[in-house]
């Protein structure tokens, strides 16, 4: 079987609800020649069932199950373990990509040999569907560059990721449990540039019972660690401005209450991203 240009890992735990229509999304591409690698991590809600449904009615998609829940980014590190292609696209299990987020994106790398993941721009919706907003991501790589010590300027499930940049052996998500997407583009960096689009080709789906909605802390210490990582071993070298936000940042999550935690920090993302 010949490979694909593209493959996209989805992992999905309890996604019933959505699953149709992420994957639907990826059936709708504009560029088809992709491959779906989809990661049952513990489900309890016949997400396995419906995933075993999809895999019998397109060949292009391609099931699995993990042992027991293991975490978004061990189940996403299984995924890309069977990924036959060289571009690896990336979906969560309840988002949607629009029809020509494949094809811009594949573009957009092959005329960029020196970037090595691109990402877009996002339209929030909520649990119906309902566009509630956006998050709104820069464009130009040395300020993605410059934003990572404070927030993460690119979206994961919106990204596409040129695997030939990257070593073989190159160890993607290390199975960490939260804030994986952080220490993930940390490692990328090394490699070539991030970019992102001007298109919104992801729709970002925001409700109370998502992953990162419901752990803030642990996110946010996650986060902080991979940052130290990033200085200590992987030759980032952030500004002392960016050094103070950012212990800043882990003193006050530290003190909130989770419940504030995501309420203050959408609009301080706003104002860190204006000040650069």
């Amino acid at each position: 079987m010949a490979e694909p240009l593209i493959s996209v890992i989805m992992a999905a735990c309890n996604a019933r609800r959505f699953l149709d229509e992420a994957i639907e999304s990826i059936r709708a591409q504009t560029l088809t020649d992709w491959e779906l690698i989809a990661v049952d991590d513990g489900s309890t809600d016949r997400t396995f069932e419906r995933l075993q449904e999809w895999g019998r009615k397109d060949p292009r998609i391609w099931i699995f199950k993990t042992k027991k829940n293991s975490g978004p980014g061990a189940a996403r590190d299984f995924a890309l373990q069977h990924a036959r292609a060289r571009y690896i696209a990336f979906l969560d299990s309840d988002d949607m990509a629009m029809p020509d987020r494949l094809e811009k994106q594949l573009a957009f790398l092959r005329a960029h040999p020196d970037t090595v993941a691109v990402g877009s721009q996002a339209e929030c919706i909520d649990e119906e569907g309902r566009k509630t907003g956006t998050k709104d991501f820069p464009l130009i790589p040395e300020k993605l560059y410059r934003l990572m010590y404070r927030f993460m300027p690119i979206q994961l499930p919106g990204v596409m990721i040129d695997r030939a940049k990257l070593p073989e052996r190159f160890d993607w998500f290390e199975g960490w449990p939260f804030s994986e997407d952080t220490l993930l583009f940390f490692k990328l960096v090394q490699y070539g540039k991030l970019a992102n689009l001007p298109d919104y080709l992801l729709k970002y789906r925001q409700y109370p019972g998502s992953v990162s909605a419901g752990i803030p802390r642990e996110t946010f210490f996650r986060t902080h660690e991979a940052r130290r990582r990033a200085v200590r071993e992987m030759g980032y070298h952030p500004q002392l401005s960016d050094r103070f936000i950012a212990s800043l940042q882990y003193a006050a999550v530290k003190i909130l209450p989770p419940a504030l935690i995501w309420k203050i920090y959408h609009p301080v993302r706003k104002w860190m991203m204006s000040e650069i």
